[in-house]
């Protein structure tokens, strides 16, 4: 007869509700403050059938206080001075389609909902295996969206005239 193995019982949540007494972040959560201080939510997005997956990737990103930030103090989040090196090539930058879709989500009103359109024409750039017409894995597509990020900019690097070995993320 096989053991089932011995885990240790979960431990208690913290009976403060202090997060960072709780020792629940690495860092201080008071360091994050200035950050937060005047950031609104994103918008709602409009599901477009079978979109439920990657609105909620989306709604995650444009939630993330560094990102916010980023975004709405108009820094460019792949660090090219504009323009993008890919568009100037004319290609379609996943960093820039991602930049433009958060930007929206954060300057559109919150009683308003957006369609994702863009990031949605453009599914094929972020994977292969992604398809507009079925429902897929938000966790599959968050993943496809970090590679593809990346991949675009390290292929902007190369064009400036950079290192294949430049690391990104």
């Amino acid at each position: 007869m096989m053991q089932q193995p011995q885990h240790s019982p979960l431990p208690k949540p913290p009976s403060s509700c202090d997060v960072e007494e709780a020792g629940c972040f690495p860092f201080p959560v008071s360091r994050l403050s200035p950050v937060c201080q005047g950031v609104k939510m994103s918008c709602g997005l409009t599901n477009l059938g079978n979109t439920c997956y990657m609105s909620s990737v989306l709604q995650c990103l444009a939630a993330l206080p560094p990102l916010k930030y980023a975004l709405q103090h108009g820094l460019d989040l792949h660090g090219f001075t504009p323009p993008c090196p890919l568009k100037a090539k004319n290609a379609v930058c996943t960093c820039c389609l991602m930049q433009n879709q958060m930007v929206q989500q954060l300057v559109t009103p919150c009683s308003q909902s957006i369609r994702p359109s863009g990031i949605l024409q453009f599914l094929h750039l972020f994977s292969k295996t992604l398809s507009k017409t079925r429902q897929e894995d938000a966790h599959e597509f968050l993943l496809a969206v970090l590679d593809a990020v990346e991949r675009d900019t390290k292929k902007g690097i190369i064009i400036r005239g950079g290192r294949k070995s430049h690391r990104t993320l």
